[in-house]
């Protein structure tokens, strides 16, 4: 596995060398990014605002029943259930154009040659099976997550290269398997390299800062950034497991 630094390196080349293909490439997530980030700073000011003016209220004591009371815990568990499978549906979303950009990123890498509408490029992998993969995915990481954070984090890095997998797949014409075996198959492939996905995605944490302090404008740059690190890490983890798969078939003949 080659180092952060070489990761990053590599990364980082490809998209200021070129900068427009890049951007192009991942323009859908790149607007994306910056609508999101843009929403968050809207709430955080309506919050604020929110707080400021009801501060100091006291809310008056009411008596009620168990019966009220259980009523109340089961809407509010039905009302959790629905904002949970809502919020996987456009985490899904969000993550499938994210993914097809990566891959984009990735043909480019293993083609060495610039793509020639890198627009179209960043959407190849955009289908229902892939939609599929990332909204289970989403679902399992915040299930996870809900249980212990720390978990919740591992299992996103372990089930981070799925979607990769599948398009590797539908590349060299092999069956395609379930969402839940890909997940598994990327879990597999993560094995020993989490650390070095975490302190990847740690090394990058000063990028989305200021993104997050520009209202999301530097994503223009950030998430072409991000999206090659990611095809770059996935490049190297996948000759590491071939290489392996060789070293297996040899040891057994």
């Amino acid at each position: 596995m080659n180092s952060i630094r070489e990761i990053k390196h590599a990364a980082w080349s490809r998209v200021t060398q070129s900068f427009g293909a890049a951007f192009l490439l991942a323009l859908i997530p790149v607007i994306l990014e910056f609508v999101s980030s843009a929403a968050t700073a809207r709430d955080q000011l309506r919050n604020t605002d929110t707080v400021a003016s009801t501060g100091g209220s006291i809310g008056k004591s009411v008596a009620v029943d168990a019966g009220t009371i259980i009523t109340i815990i089961v809407a509010v568990l039905i009302s959790l259930i629905i904002v949970f499978a809502i919020l996987a549906l456009f985490i899904a979303l969000i993550e499938m154009f994210a993914e097809s950009s990566t891959v984009g990123f990735l043909t480019w890498s293993e083609e060495d040659e610039k793509p020639a509408k890198p627009f179209v490029a960043g959407l190849t992998l955009i289908n229902g099976t892939v939609y599929k993969i990332a909204y289970v995915r989403a679902i399992y990481s915040m299930l996870w997550a809900l249980l212990f954070i720390v978990p919740g984090i591992i299992k996103s890095f372990s089930y981070s290269q799925a979607i990769l997998i599948y398009r590797d797949d539908v590349q060299n014409n092999r069956e395609i398997r379930t969402a839940r075996q890909y997940l598994k198959a990327s879990a597999e492939m993560m094995n020993g390299y989490k650390g070095h996905r975490f302190l990847l995605s740690l090394s990058l944490i000063g990028w989305s800062i200021l993104t997050a302090l520009t209202g999301g404008f530097l994503a223009i740059f950030t998430t072409p950034y991000f999206l090659t690190v990611n095809a770059s890490f996935y490049q190297n983890l996948r000759g590491l497991r071939d290489a392996q798969h060789i070293n297996d078939k040899s040891t057994v003949l």
